[in-house]
């Protein structure tokens, strides 16, 4: 755009020197091509702003794209490495973790959890650990956001407060919620959306 107003501002000052400098002739002539510089930047001017604005409407939609798309969570190094360690200091228990297949964000959060639980000597048993199906509780009508931690009776209340506690100082969105019913692991893993 800046190289088509030098040159139509370059075309405009020789018209009107022409125009105020020789004949009747060479004015006409110089109002001519004065006319024509005038109408050429202004279909430049007029196409670089339709293309600008063409790119504004799209950044504008992919800003709206993203902003709409759930956040994506996961571990860093460190946080991951935090999680195992610290849940490793209960070596043996069994959890049962819940996801939704529908929710792609929602069941690679709850592989990775698996995968530190597996890493930090818990039992999830491959065909109990991730349940896909829909895991609304009666009178829900969707799943709460973040991870729901549920730790049953059985489990002694120093060793929940310590498992709720990894998990949160690790960067995981948790809270405490009810045993998922029905399981047979004294530790329920809901994973839900993210926020």
């Amino acid at each position: 755009m800046v190289p088509t107003l030098v040159i139509a501002s370059g075309i405009l000052l020789l018209g009107l020197y022409v125009f105020t400098r020789h004949d009747d002739r060479l004015a006409a002539g110089a109002a001519v091509v004065l006319a024509a510089a005038v109408v050429t930047v202004w279909l430049l001017s007029a196409r670089d702003t339709d293309r600008i604005e063409d790119e504004l409407r799209a950044s504008q939609e992919k800003i709206a794209e993203l902003e709409a798309a759930p956040a994506q969570r996961g571990f860093t190094a460190e946080a991951r490495a935090q999680l195992v360690d610290a849940l490793g200091d209960f070596v043996g228990p069994t959890a049962f973790v819940l996801a939704n297949a529908s929710d792609v964000e929602t069941t690679k959060y709850a592989r990775e959890i698996v995968s530190i639980l597996n890493d930090a000597g818990w039992e999830v048993p491959p065909s109990f650990g991730m349940m896909y199906r829909p895991v609304l509780q009666p009178g829900q009508e969707r799943v709460p956001p973040g991870v729901i931690l549920g730790i049953s009776s059985e489990v002694p209340n120093p060793f929940a407060s310590s498992i709720f506690n990894a998990f949160r100082d690790s960067g995981v969105d948790v809270t405490r919620g009810p045993h998922w019913p029905g399981t047979e692991h004294p530790i329920s893993i809901l994973v839900g959306p993210s926020r």
